[in-house]
């Protein structure tokens, strides 16, 4: 059950591209091409995007919203209240993204790629040696990165007023060149998010685009709704 509110499929998004419609092939030949574990197509740079991106959504955000507050220095208070905003948007937001995940349960692309002579669309074709650069255990869309981190980046513009929040975000995944990024406004962090799942091989780009939406409406409703200051 949702902290903040009683149906978990209130948030729930209009679901995945038809398999034989444009927009599907668009997104299926760019995660093809960028997605793939040996992609000549991306670079080195956005393939240390994607590693950075990979670890444990709870422990990196976590680790990063506490380095925020110590930048901002927020007093104990305010840390209270901060942290409250934010987690609970999370998991609410990753409730209701799992709710429309297991509705729709939809394949990944390293099923959908080796297997594209069977999604009725005459434009994807199938590479049965598609593998992708990163893997993980369950539906494709929407995205879970996009659901929960835009629930959590939209709760800490929404807490400080404004999306230009400055915060440097430190990731420990071993494989990386560059272990800390440096955003000056939260959007263009979670455009990067959005990118990172699509290089990695594990989302198509609609279902980034329709996580983020969950987990912005799930940050408003948190924020105009609860934690609110009192005279």
């Amino acid at each position: 059950m949702p902290f903040t509110f009683s149906d978990p499929s209130q948030f729930r998004t209009d679901g995945p591209n038809p398999l034989n419609s444009p927009e599907y092939t668009e997104d299926f030949i760019e995660t093809r091409d960028y997605g793939r574990s040996n992609s000549t197509f991306r670079s080195p740079e956005q393939t240390d995007i994607a590693f950075f991106y990979s670890e444990h959504a709870y422990v990196f955000w976590n680790r990063n919203l506490i380095a925020l507050v110590i930048s901002r220095g927020l007093n104990i208070r305010e840390t209270a209240r901060f942290l409250a905003m934010v987690h609970t948007a999370a998991a609410d937001a990753w409730i209701a993204g799992f709710n429309t995940k297991y509705f729709f349960r939809a394949w990944r692309p390293r099923t959908a790629i080796p297997r594209a002579d069977t999604d009725g669309n005459p434009d994807t074709d199938p590479d049965p040696t598609w593998t992708p650069l990163l893997t993980v255990n369950h539906p494709e869309y929407p995205s879970a990165h996009g659901f929960l981190s835009t629930a959590v980046t939209d709760t800490v513009a929404r807490y400080f007023g404004t999306n230009k929040v400055t915060w440097t975000l430190v990731s420990t995944v071993p494989q990386l060149i560059n272990n800390q990024r440096t955003y000056c406004d939260v959007n263009t962090l979670m455009r990067e998010i959005d990118d990172a799942r699509v290089w990695a091989g594990l989302h198509w780009r609609h279902s980034m685009r329709d996580g983020d939406q969950i987990g912005r409406k799930v940050a408003k409703h948190v924020t105009d709704n609860f934690f609110r200051p009192v005279p």
